[in-house]
């Protein structure tokens, strides 16, 4: 049972019982580019099932390279398969194999095959979702840690389930379970601070716009910011359920223009406001420091909203990922945070 990818020619899934782990890595690496009979199935029609020894001759399955320098390793000389799947990026493909002291493969062989053709297809097209899934979480993990971001996930019990590696100067041990969250920022006020919000993202039932606390570590500046989280909004990501509480640290620089006005095809006058926005400055800050109405920076954050497809800011999150680290790994700085956010 073989699943094939187009793109790089490699096989994606293997699974034989003619031949070892190193030796379908090895035929990954020196032989897949040569293998006319997986060419063969690939232009087959999907279920129809190909008897190699009603194709070709025992002579010419002993003159083609592959068979020369892989199959007859296994005594492989005679092939019944049948394509299951093909879309876009690869097919995959099931044979069986006999050797040529063996005799061929009569019409009782292809109907038990073809009666199991379906099932295996099924099997086929449910392990492909499977792997597409696993794709998907290693992406939200990995893009986790790209971005120039902390974040610790918590319980509804305020424990930490996850978090990034850069998270660790953050963490402590829980020293009061009635008022303490097992995150610490430098200060005792800051720290009191975050908690507070943890304590109102977990308590809370109603949505509210989150709070940025800025803070000083090593000279740099920090903003700290809560995010509540529901298992509905695991629609949209692959967060586990018992997620319950997003604790984002931020560094305070801003991601340039371009990176903003690319990713959301944003104006010039959009992006500045968005920039403005991710400092934690809100719709009248921004307006003052870009010498222009309240009212005109209302309008744009209408606008930088709509084009995130963002409704509110338990959407931003699944903003990032979604839009950002599924898409773009190899931006490093921080993605747009345009939503209006107070500041203490």
């Amino acid at each position: 049972m073989v699943i094939e990818r187009f793109n790089e020619r490699h096989l994606s899934f293997a699974t034989t019982t003619a031949f070892t782990d190193d030796e379908l890595l090895e035929y990954n690496q020196k032989y897949i580019q040569i293998d006319t009979l997986s060419d063969s199935l690939n232009l087959a029609q999907c279920g129809v099932i190909i008897d190699t020894a009603k194709v070709i001759s025992n002579e010419q399955m002993q003159s083609l390279e592959i068979h020369q320098k892989f199959y007859s390793r296994a005594g492989m000389d005679k092939f019944l398969g049948v394509k299951l799947y093909h879309d876009d990026e690869c097919y995959g493909y099931f044979s069986l194999a006999r050797d040529f002291n063996s005799t061929n493969f009569d019409s009782h062989s292809v109907a038990n095959l073809q009666l199991l053709i379906p099932h295996i297809q099924r099997s086929v097209l449910i392990g492909k979702e499977l792997m597409k899934k696993e794709t998907i979480i290693a992406g939200y993990e990995s893009a986790l840690e790209q971005l120039a971001t902390t974040n610790i996930l918590l319980n509804k019990s305020g424990q930490v389930i996850t978090h990034t590696v850069s998270a660790a100067p953050f963490l402590t041990q829980r020293t009061n379970i009635q008022c303490t969250y097992p995150i610490r920022l430098p200060t005792a006020n800051d720290t009191k601070a975050l908690h507070m919000e943890i304590r109102k993202a977990l308590l809370s039932r109603y949505e509210s716009n989150p709070t940025f606390i800025p803070f000083m570590l090593d000279t740099q500046e920090y903003k700290a910011v809560v995010f509540p989280w529901k298992p509905a909004y695991n629609r949209d990501t692959q967060f586990i359920d018992d997620v319950a509480c997003i604790v984002m640290i931020l560094p305070s620089r801003s991601p340039t223009g371009s990176i903003i006005q690319t990713t959301f095809n944003l104006t010039n006058a959009e992006t500045k406001v968005a920039d403005q926005l991710i400092e934690g400055k809100v719709a009248k800050e921004v307006a003052s420091t870009l010498f222009t109405s309240e009212a005109n920076v209302r309008f744009h954050i209408k606008n930088i909203l709509r084009k995130a497809e963002c409704k509110n800011q338990n959407q931003l999150l699944a903003l990032i990922h979604k839009k950002l680290c599924l898409h773009a790994f190899s931006v490093r700085q921080h993605p747009l945070y345009a939503l209006e956010f107070k500041t203490l």
